[in-house]
């Protein structure tokens, strides 16, 4: 297809033909993807077309890529006839390996490739030219390739189109599970955010965290090693219930019960830890990212748990019941 170097006057879409610079402009871009091989990979074919320039690639001469529906068909119609192409050679593969040892012998070894799914420099401009520039092809081989090669390529292309339909109903999905725990995720930062009581927790767990770190490094141990494992579980039961429980004695009653004069955040904890140990406890979620997904109160028993290892940990402001799970906290207590 290389013209009379003398006569030829360049085109930009080859409509005298393909010059030398031209056509080394096509080895210098399949160079980039054969990493050395003189094979390219198929997945790499929307990055070849996107490196060259018209009337094989997508590239215009401002150096732009234009991609049409028209293009869109084609290369989908060139990465089928290489996925074609590729399955011909497989076959041929297979059938030499079932000829018996001595015929393998007088069989031309083929080039080994570095990529599975490739193929060769000449099977992708051959396929491109065929798809990009069908003004070229000889009337001879197009009646040649509509008798054998076209058939398969549509073949191909209609298992591709059905393998994608399906990958993008597992890739919706996917995308409807992530979004939703992002959206999840945004709810629950935007609703710490507001809150001044998780404010002061997670301020609290941060300073911990950062006392846990300072302690390895002073020890020279591993931050992993500051942390001590629990050395037992307690079964807890949870149950969600739409409607408020009758009967149910609040917070505020049980630090009334316990008759002080002045409530403080530490009595609360003794009240939770009276009653859990007998009784039912009433929660219910409040922060964004659950209370939608849980509405109304969940029924926790607990009364199995022995709430050996917790610790009451009295701040400014709060009184958390909190593991102490840190060798940090006097000794090795385990939670």
């Amino acid at each position: 297809f290389i013209t009379d170097e003398v006569a030829l006057v360049e085109h930009p879409q080859w409509k005298t033909g393909a010059s030398s610079d031209q056509v080394a402009e096509l080895s210098d871009a399949f160079r980039r993807f054969d990493a050395e091989t003189g094979f390219m990979s198929i997945s790499a074919l929307n990055a070849l077309m996107c490196t060259l320039h018209q009337p094989l690639g997508f590239r215009n001469q401002e150096d732009q890529i234009e991609f049409t529906e028209r293009d869109r068909v084609t290369h989908l119609m060139i990465r089928c006839e290489l996925n074609v192409i590729r399955r011909a050679e497989y076959n041929q593969e297979d059938h030499r390996a079932a000829l018996p040892i001595y015929r393998r012998v007088f069989v031309r070894r083929e080039k080994r490739r570095r990529f599975e799914q490739a193929v060769s420099f000449d099977d992708v401009m051959y396929t491109l030219l065929f798809w990009r520039k069908p003004q070229m092809v000889p009337n001879r081989l197009k009646y040649e390739r509509a008798q054998q090669r076209i058939p398969e390529t549509v073949a191909m292309a209609q298992k591709l189109i059905i393998a994608g339909f399906f990958r993008m109903l597992v890739a919706e999905r996917v995308q409807d599970l992530v979004v939703s725990k992002l959206n999840k995720r945004a709810a629950l930062k935007a609703w710490s955010n507001g809150d001044v009581a998780r404010q002061r927790r997670t301020l609290h767990i941060a300073t911990e965290k950062s006392k846990e770190k300072e302690y390895a490094d002073k020890n020279e141990m591993p931050y992993e090693e500051v942390t001590v494992p629990p050395s037992s579980f307690s079964l807890c039961k949870f149950a969600h219930q739409l409607e408020r429980p009758s009967h149910i004695l609040t917070q505020y009653q049980a630090i009334r019960e316990m008759k002080v004069k002045v409530p403080k955040p530490y009595h609360g904890i003794e009240a939770f830890s009276n009653h859990a140990s007998k009784d039912f406890v009433v929660l219910r979620f409040v922060d964004a990212a659950y209370a939608d997904v849980f509405p109304g109160y969940v029924i926790a028993d607990i009364t199995q748990c022995t709430w050996g290892g917790w610790v009451q940990n009295n701040l400014q402001n709060d009184t958390l019941l909190e593991p102490s799970c840190t060798l940090i906290r006097g000794g090795n207590t385990k939670s």
